[in-house]
């Protein structure tokens, strides 16, 4: 670093302002004209543009060549920076890093006024002020002024006169006094925060950026997994609707590790040579060995679910092949079809088939894979725990149903209108935007099996008086019936909202 670099830096007398909030002072103060000169006399990503939206979280402009511009104590602007909050980033996690969306700078109506922007406002599961209680406002001037090029000596005020919220902190407009005891109460509440947030990364890991820091994925509702680490750590000061008992389910995608070590040579020119010899070295397991662990997790979840839904299982048992295109939503038991659902795919046969079916499932499973060879241990491991959360997931879409907007739901060879397709109320998958990349564990978050169980008995008691099929019209009836690619649909017939088809 340019040891000759020194900045004017005026401490604003809070102790968790944002890097957004810094890094305007910082220009302010030192009369630059652009974001883009300060990141140039600080040595930080000079031939990598991309670097410059990732301005919050320290990776590609640390804190402490800041405070060292700045002369200020180490740490000193720690919690500034999203980084400061979470655990440093390990070698394998880079591609994934450059994923973490853009932040968006939301302000609180009342904070504004005295100048003040909060690092606690870069987390996007706190919607409100946690100290004035008012709903935090986005402002597209204040999130892109970092990353566009100011005009020569104007630049200042032009910038300010963008929005009433730049003006203040550029003292282009006046400023609010700051109110009596609101440092302190912003310290005690950001110390207590700060704390949460590392029992949570304790707890699930690197999926606690992606839950408290990251703007929600559309297809899932996060206050499933807020609340479960709310109930299991400490409720922190933001609100969130909902009565249900939260579990969650862990796939350990981390068993993978062989692979971490050897990243670049898997996926270079050598990829196939490097990855044989390193599978090679791994703890093997035989499809016969796969399948009999598949069958154990089957018999698990009989006996655990269905065992009381024997009358359900008979009942469908009776429908013949010709009509399983024609289910109704309202009649049939969500739990028994996601055991048949999850498992009848996960043998590559139809539900109908697996529900029929007078052979083991497991040695037929077992012959097709013979081929195939061995497997690694810690892949089976995962297929088995995906293949639990697959039946959770399609339990929560078919016993919550009313509440997605869809009449028809099909499941075919191809496509089966799951958790991407539709929105499963109470289901929460974390990394789903690295499938591609992800090296750590995946959690799934939903209902409580247990007290979905218990409400299911007298749900299904309802359901058995309902009938089983709908009657199609003529034309859907006859595409479905006709696609042989059909495993079977479900139909929703008190749906309002239009004839929207998952197929």
């Amino acid at each position: 670093m340019n040891t000759s670099v020194r900045l004017i830096y005026l401490d604003p007398g809070f102790k968790y302002p944002s890097s957004w909030l810094v890094y305007l002072h910082v220009m302010k103060w030192n009369h630059f004209r652009s974001f883009k000169e300060i990141r140039a006399l600080l040595e930080v990503g000079k031939s990598d543009s991309r670097a410059m939206n990732r301005w919050w979280d320290g990776g590609e402009i640390p804190h402490w060549k800041v405070e060292d511009a700045c002369g200020l104590k180490r740490n000193h602007l720690k919690y500034s920076f999203l980084e400061g909050w979470f655990p440093s980033p390990k070698p394998w996690e880079c591609v994934s890093l450059e994923m973490r969306p853009r932040m968006r700078i939301r302000h609180c109506p009342q904070c504004i006024k005295f100048g003040y922007h909060s690092a606690v406002f870069f987390f996007e599961h706190i919607t409100h002020c946690p100290w004035h209680r008012e709903k935090l406002e986005y402002c597209k001037h204040c999130s892109d002024v970092l990353e566009n090029d100011w005009r020569p000596r104007k630049g200042m005020a032009t910038v300010s006169e963008q929005c009433e919220h730049l003006g203040v902190i550029l003292d282009a407009l006046p400023s609010a006094a700051i109110p009596e005891g609101f440092v302190s109460d912003e310290v005690a509440w950001c110390n207590e925060h700060r704390d949460w947030i590392q029992c949570a990364v304790g707890l699930i890991g690197h999926a606690a950026y992606e839950v408290l820091v990251q703007v929600p994925h559309d297809i899932f509702d996060r206050r499933v997994v807020v609340k479960f680490l709310a109930d299991h750590l400490w409720p922190p000061d933001f609100a969130y609707k909902l009565d249900a008992k939260i579990s969650m389910l862990k796939l350990p995608v981390s068993k993978l590790s062989w692979e971490i070590p050897y990243h670049h040579e898997l996926h270079g020119g050598k990829m196939h040579s490097q990855k044989n010899a390193i599978r090679a070295s791994q703890p093997q397991a035989s499809p016969a060995e796969a399948a009999t662990m598949a069958k154990s997790v089957r018999r698990y979840i009989f006996r655990r679910y269905l065992r009381l839904h024997r009358k359900c299982l008979a009942r469908l048992s009776k429908v013949g092949l010709d009509q399983w295109h024609t289910f109704n939503l309202e009649g049939i038991c969500p739990c028994v079809m996601a055991y048949l659902i999850a498992f009848s795919r996960y043998w590559g046969c139809s539900p109908f088939d697996f529900l029929h079916s007078k052979l083991s499932c497991a040695q037929s499973h077992a012959a097709r894979f013979i081929k195939v060879g061995d497997t690694l241990k810690c892949e089976n491991y995962l297929l088995m725990h995906n293949l639990l959360g697959d039946f959770y997931r399609h339990w929560s879409i078919l016993r919550n149903y009313s509440q997605n907007d869809f009449e028809t739901f099909l499941l075919s060879y191809r496509y089966d209108g799951d958790h991407f397709g539709v929105v499963p109320p109470m289901t929460y998958e974390t990394a789903l935007m690295y499938r591609q990349y992800f090296y750590w564990d995946v959690y799934l978050f939903m209902e409580d099996p247990a007290c979905a169980h218990m409400a299911s008995i007298p749900d299904c008691v309802k359901r058995r008086s309902v009938p089983l099929t709908v009657q199609l019209d003529e034309f859907l009836d006859s595409t479905l019936a006709n696609n042989q690619n059909t495993l079977c649909a479900f139909h929703n017939p008190s749906n309002t909202n239009g004839r929207r088809c998952h197929i």
